[in-house]
């Protein structure tokens, strides 16, 4: 990877080159949303920045992001307590470059804030078919049925439900973390 620069953007810090970097680098991998859709995520999680790193794990080739990954501090409760784990969101890498180590660089650089001892564990969606290249990286799924307690409609089960994962498989890393079993509460929508 000796010709693609890295970079950590903090997510209270980046530049409108480093938003349309990433923004354009999310837009050509996943066109359902728009350039706005994702400025609004990148405006999102500068708001929740505070003493843990939030931020964005970038390869660029000059002024465009080939690789680049969203991390940021998230509260969940779990049957043994409250837990702030790295959040893990919008991994992806340019599709011209794919298979060139990229992709696992950037997640092995997120997830280097667990490494340093900044959070204890990373909590994070999937596919089936991207979960493999996860494990190789030291990840495991777990099973725990998930739901958001600050949706707006508490009545309705089904809303807790709905305003969770909605990828296939929901990972953990590391793999040996002692991750509790039983029902997980985001505290707030999926990422």
């Amino acid at each position: 990877m000796k010709d693609y620069d890295y970079s950590f953007i903090p997510a209270d810090a980046y530049t409108d080159a480093d938003r349309d970097a990433i923004t354009g680098l999310w837009l050509s991998v996943w066109p359902d949303h728009s350039r706005e859709y994702y400025g609004e995520k990148m405006a999102r999680t500068a708001e929740i920045s505070g003493e843990l790193p939030a931020g964005y794990p970038v390869f660029r080739v000059k002024d465009a992001a080939v690789a680049a990954a969203l991390i940021f501090p998230r509260e969940i409760r779990t049957p043994r307590g409250s837990l702030t784990l790295m959040a893990l969101s919008g991994v992806c890498v340019r599709s011209d470059l794919r298979g060139q180590g990229l992709g696992a660089g950037v997640v092995r650089k997120a997830f280097s804030f667990v490494g340093q001892g900044l959070y204890r564990v990373s909590l994070f969606q999937t596919s089936y078919r991207v979960a493999p290249f996860y494990e190789s990286l030291g990840c495991r799924r777990v099973d725990n049925p998930f739901i958001n307690s600050l949706t707006p409609d508490k009545a309705d089960p089904e809303a807790l439900r709905r305003s969770v994962f909605w990828d296939d498989v929901v990972m953990i890393y590391p793999a040996g973390f002692d991750w509790p079993a039983g029902q997980i509460d985001l505290c707030g929508p999926a990422y």
